[in-house]
Protein backbone atom coordinates (compact mmCIF):
# COMPACT_ATOMS: atom_id res chain seq x y z
CA UNK A 1 0.00 0.00 0.00
CA UNK A 2 1.47 3.41 -0.71
CA UNK A 3 1.88 5.97 1.68
CA UNK A 4 -0.39 8.99 1.52
CA UNK A 5 0.77 11.71 -1.17
CA UNK A 6 1.79 14.32 1.70
CA UNK A 7 4.45 11.65 3.17
CA UNK A 8 5.70 11.00 0.05
CA UNK A 9 5.76 15.20 -1.38
CA UNK A 10 8.75 17.38 0.10
CA UNK A 11 8.96 21.18 -0.54
CA UNK A 12 11.75 22.56 -2.06
CA UNK A 13 12.33 26.59 -1.49
CA UNK A 14 15.15 29.38 -2.24
CA UNK A 15 15.09 27.73 -5.94
CA UNK A 16 16.70 30.01 -9.01
CA UNK A 17 14.06 31.86 -11.10
CA UNK A 18 15.48 29.66 -14.12
CA UNK A 19 15.41 26.48 -12.82
CA UNK A 20 12.67 24.21 -14.35
CA UNK A 21 10.78 21.40 -13.69
CA UNK A 22 12.55 19.06 -15.54
CA UNK A 23 16.02 20.11 -13.82
CA UNK A 24 14.34 19.29 -10.21
CA UNK A 25 13.05 16.17 -10.99
CA UNK A 26 16.76 15.45 -12.13
CA UNK A 27 18.19 16.33 -9.08
CA UNK A 28 16.14 14.64 -6.73
CA UNK A 29 15.38 11.59 -8.80
CA UNK A 30 19.00 10.34 -7.50
CA UNK A 31 16.86 9.85 -4.14
CA UNK A 32 14.48 7.63 -5.49
CA UNK A 33 11.62 7.19 -7.96
CA UNK A 34 10.13 10.95 -8.79
CA UNK A 35 6.04 10.42 -9.61
CA UNK A 36 5.83 14.53 -9.94
CA UNK A 37 8.07 17.22 -9.86
CA UNK A 38 6.68 21.04 -10.30
CA UNK A 39 8.36 24.09 -10.32
CA UNK A 40 5.15 27.02 -8.92
CA UNK A 41 5.25 29.51 -11.53
CA UNK A 42 3.59 32.92 -11.00
CA UNK A 43 0.86 33.15 -14.02
CA UNK A 44 0.53 36.94 -14.22
CA UNK A 45 4.02 37.72 -14.49
CA UNK A 46 5.01 34.32 -15.96
CA UNK A 47 7.88 33.70 -14.16
CA UNK A 48 8.82 30.98 -11.28
CA UNK A 49 8.15 31.83 -7.68
CA UNK A 50 11.32 30.44 -6.70
CA UNK A 51 9.98 27.38 -4.82
CA UNK A 52 8.42 23.62 -6.37
CA UNK A 53 7.03 20.21 -4.86
CA UNK A 54 8.56 16.90 -5.67
CA UNK A 55 6.19 13.56 -4.84
CA UNK A 56 8.04 10.46 -4.74
CA UNK A 57 6.86 6.75 -5.12
CA UNK A 58 7.92 5.92 -1.76
CA UNK A 59 8.18 7.93 1.71
CA UNK A 60 11.75 6.85 2.15
CA UNK A 61 13.01 8.44 -0.36
CA UNK A 62 11.66 11.67 1.63
CA UNK A 63 13.69 10.72 4.63
CA UNK A 64 17.05 10.45 1.85
CA UNK A 65 16.59 13.46 0.52
CA UNK A 66 16.76 14.87 4.14
CA UNK A 67 19.68 13.25 5.02
CA UNK A 68 21.47 14.39 2.29
CA UNK A 69 21.04 17.78 2.89
CA UNK A 70 22.32 20.61 1.89
CA UNK A 71 21.30 20.15 -2.15
CA UNK A 72 22.71 22.37 -4.33
CA UNK A 73 20.19 22.68 -7.53
CA UNK A 74 21.38 24.87 -10.99
CA UNK A 75 24.14 26.57 -8.34
CA UNK A 76 22.10 27.51 -5.70
CA UNK A 77 21.90 26.19 -2.05
CA UNK A 78 17.96 24.96 -1.60
CA UNK A 79 15.72 24.63 1.50
CA UNK A 80 14.05 20.75 1.54
CA UNK A 81 11.14 20.44 4.19
CA UNK A 82 8.67 17.64 4.60
CA UNK A 83 5.15 18.99 2.58
CA UNK A 84 2.39 19.25 5.14
CA UNK A 85 -1.66 19.50 3.75
CA UNK A 86 -2.51 22.95 3.80
CA UNK A 87 -5.31 22.27 6.37
CA UNK A 88 -2.45 21.05 9.05
CA UNK A 89 -0.07 23.77 8.24
CA UNK A 90 -2.34 26.55 9.09
CA UNK A 91 -2.79 25.18 12.80
CA UNK A 92 0.84 25.36 13.20
CA UNK A 93 2.92 28.32 13.94
CA UNK A 94 4.80 30.35 11.54
CA UNK A 95 8.23 28.84 11.53
CA UNK A 96 11.57 29.83 9.24
CA UNK A 97 13.69 26.85 8.85
CA UNK A 98 16.52 28.86 7.71
CA UNK A 99 16.77 31.54 10.74
CA UNK A 100 18.30 30.88 13.93
CA UNK A 101 14.62 30.80 15.11
CA UNK A 102 14.21 27.09 13.62
CA UNK A 103 11.53 25.38 15.01
CA UNK A 104 13.36 22.19 16.35
CA UNK A 105 10.83 22.11 19.42
CA UNK A 106 8.26 19.70 19.82
CA UNK A 107 5.17 20.00 22.53
CA UNK A 108 3.62 16.68 23.53
CA UNK A 109 0.98 16.58 26.38
CA UNK A 110 -1.75 14.64 27.94
CA UNK A 111 1.24 12.70 29.71
CA UNK A 112 0.73 10.44 32.60
CA UNK A 113 1.77 11.53 35.96
CA UNK A 114 4.58 8.22 36.13
CA UNK A 115 6.06 9.32 32.91
CA UNK A 116 9.76 10.00 32.85
CA UNK A 117 12.06 12.29 30.18
CA UNK A 118 13.77 8.96 29.77
CA UNK A 119 10.59 7.22 28.89
CA UNK A 120 9.91 9.90 26.46
CA UNK A 121 13.25 10.00 25.06
CA UNK A 122 13.10 6.48 24.25
CA UNK A 123 9.59 6.99 22.49
CA UNK A 124 10.73 10.04 20.13
CA UNK A 125 14.57 9.23 19.44
CA UNK A 126 13.59 7.09 16.41
CA UNK A 127 12.96 9.89 14.77
CA UNK A 128 15.74 12.07 15.25
CA UNK A 129 18.98 12.97 17.41
CA UNK A 130 17.49 14.74 20.90
CA UNK A 131 18.88 17.26 22.47
CA UNK A 132 16.82 18.16 25.20
CA UNK A 133 13.56 16.98 27.02
CA UNK A 134 12.32 18.97 29.49
CA UNK A 135 8.86 17.77 31.42
CA UNK A 136 7.04 20.50 33.09
CA UNK A 137 6.71 20.79 36.71
CA UNK A 138 4.04 23.15 38.46
CA UNK A 139 6.38 25.10 40.99
CA UNK A 140 4.02 24.90 44.07
CA UNK A 141 2.85 20.69 44.11
CA UNK A 142 6.19 19.80 42.70
CA UNK A 143 3.77 17.54 39.74
CA UNK A 144 4.40 17.59 36.60
CA UNK A 145 1.50 19.61 34.87
CA UNK A 146 1.18 16.74 32.24
CA UNK A 147 3.29 18.21 29.20
CA UNK A 148 7.09 18.16 28.15
CA UNK A 149 9.28 20.03 25.30
CA UNK A 150 11.57 17.92 23.22
CA UNK A 151 14.23 19.66 21.47
CA UNK A 152 15.74 17.71 18.92
CA UNK A 153 19.24 18.79 16.42
CA UNK A 154 17.36 19.83 14.06
CA UNK A 155 13.40 20.85 12.43
CA UNK A 156 13.29 17.92 10.33
CA UNK A 157 12.32 15.26 12.70
CA UNK A 158 9.66 17.67 14.48
CA UNK A 159 8.49 17.87 10.66
CA UNK A 160 8.49 14.55 10.02
CA UNK A 161 5.93 13.98 13.51
CA UNK A 162 3.72 16.52 12.38
CA UNK A 163 3.34 14.96 9.14
CA UNK A 164 2.63 11.54 10.64
CA UNK A 165 -0.21 13.23 12.60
Amino acid sequence: MMAPLHLRKIFIGGLDYSTSSDVLKQHFSAYGDVVDAVVMKDHSLNRSRGFGFVTFTNADHVDAVQRARPHRVDGRVVETKRAMPRMETTNLPSKNSTSEGSNNRLFIGGLPQDAKEADIQQCFEKFGQITCVNIMYDSSSGRHRGFAFIDFNDYDPVDKILCAL
